[in-house]
């Protein structure tokens, strides 16, 4: 009989705004809707501040900072997280930790699962970044693009599986728009036209 699954995520942030955190809080929310909240351990390393998501966000721990004392902080807890835990399945929100997965995956039996993005794939990586990815059992990119450079520059050895970047349907949808604001960005009566705002 197959272990339930039992996950590690590691995220260099959830908290802020920028788009890898995004990625991250609704990847999390996804994972702990098909498997439980408790079969979700999340690691961040930045903590929350003053220009966090409004609404807040659970995890297991956060390191706080971005400086090396906090990524050292951050690697230690999620080592020791892992050979207490012994996650099934190590997830990491950004190739900088690929190797610090491979070493859990290895110490753990666990798979790995990496998510990729379009500049820190095509920006130049680090030879053992580069060697860590290929040790990822599976990729996830946030578009086509990345997936097919990554495979063409033999980054990975697998396919990364394509989930394009979330939208929260029920802040975001179509909607109405005042006289008073097409006037002041200049666009056309939505009777007339299809407007797409980005």
């Amino acid at each position: 009989m197959a272990r339930a699954p039992a996950i590690l995520y590691l995220t260099p942030g959830c908290f802020d705004k920028g788009g890898i955190s995004r990625y991250s809080r609704y990847q999390i929310e996804a994972l702990r809707e098909l498997y439980g909240e408790a079969a979700v351990t999340v690691h961040s390393l930045l903590g929350p501040d003053e220009s966090s998501f409004e609404t807040p966000f659970s995890v297991a721990w956060h390191a706080g900072g971005a400086g090396l004392p906090h990524k050292i902080r951050f690697a230690l807890r999620a080592i020791a997280m892992a050979l207490r835990a012994r996650p099934t399945h190590v997830h990491i929100a950004h190739v900088h930790f690929a190797p610090l997965a491979v070493a859990l995956a290895w110490a753990t039996g666990a798979r790995t699962v990496l998510n990729i993005y379009g500049l820190e794939i095509w920006s130049g990586l680090s030879l053992i970044r580069r060697l860590a990815m290929k040790g990822m059992d599976a990729v996830i990119a946030d578009c086509h693009y990345t997936a097919d450079y990554a495979v063409r520059a033999g980054l990975t050895p697998v396919r990364p599986t394509v989930i394009w970047d979330c939208v929260d349907l029920d802040r975001f949808k179509p909607g109405t728009c005042s006289a008073e604001i097409r006037n002041r960005y200049g666009l056309p009566d939505k009777k007339d036209h299809f407007v797409v705002m980005t």
